[in-house]
């Protein structure tokens, strides 16, 4: 049953945002995936196999890995608009592993997982550059939808599968590692040009604050109510801050 979950649960989110960007633009399509729609079934999984205290650690270390991703996004849009998507990629994953190194280091805790990625949002929206791109074109590529699910799979996969190996920190720290956000990024860049890339990377920064308040709620409440009541009271403090930042930004 577990097997299963893990193999449907997280790409069928995935697959579902994917659809709905694919109609509404880069944007729409970068502000949804910042939802917890892959790192919350992920939490799901790891609870369900490694319990309570172990889940409550890995969901701080969570939130702290929403800062590296936000590093990865920042570094691939500040080339993108002159470089192809391979270079964009390169250098977005270089410095997410430098940022995630770095990290390792941070303990996670309610107080860390609160400071960190909030201060690393506000900073990498102040310097992050503005484009404007049309939506997705009507006839995206025929691999789009079956590579998302799959990388969204392995990443499933690999982290639950490797959890009671590299412990609720580092399990949690890389269960934000862009692999679906980088597989966005790069069918926009190509299919639509570098512009579209980094609208849609500005647009999931955005909206990670509110992937943060899921796991932060999540991690502070789960021992005390149990898994269900913390997500589901972290799923609607993330709805509700990404509603927030939603109608701000318009």
């Amino acid at each position: 049953m577990l097997l299963l979950a893990k193999l449907t649960i997280a790409p069928a989110f995935v697959a579902a945002v994917s659809l709905i960007g694919r109609r509404f633009g880069p944007a729409v399509a970068g502000f949804l995936a910042a939802l917890p729609v892959v790192g919350g079934p992920i939490l799901a999984l790891l609870i369900a196999e490694q319990g309570l205290e172990f889940g409550a650690r890995a969901a701080f270390a969570c939130a702290i890995g929403a800062a590296p991703t936000m590093i990865f996004a920042l570094a691939y849009s500040l080339v993108a608009p002159r470089v192809r998507w391979g270079r964009a990629i390169t250098l977005g994953y270089a410095t997410y592993f430098v940022a995630a190194a770095v990290l390792l280091a941070v303990p996670p805790s309610l107080t860390t997982a609160t400071i960190v990625p909030l201060a690393t949002w506000w900073l990498v929206l102040r310097v992050f550059p503005r484009a404007s791109a049309e939506a997705f074109p009507r006839a995206p590529s025929r691999w789009d939808l079956p590579v998302r699910i799959v990388a969204t799979m392995t990443l499933v996969l690999l982290i639950t599968t490797l959890a009671s190996v590299i412990g609720p920190e580092r399990s949690g720290l890389f269960t934000p590692f862009p692999i679906a956000t980088a597989v966005l990024a790069v069918f926009a860049h190509r299919d639509a040009g570098g512009a579209s890339a980094s609208v849609l990377l500005r647009a999931l920064v955005r909206g990670l604050v509110s992937f943060v308040a899921f796991f932060v709620v999540v991690g502070a409440t789960l021992d005390a109510v149990g898994a269900i009541a913390s997500f589901v009271t972290g799923g609607l403090v993330a709805l509700g801050v990404h509603a927030i930042v939603s109608k701000l930004a318009r």
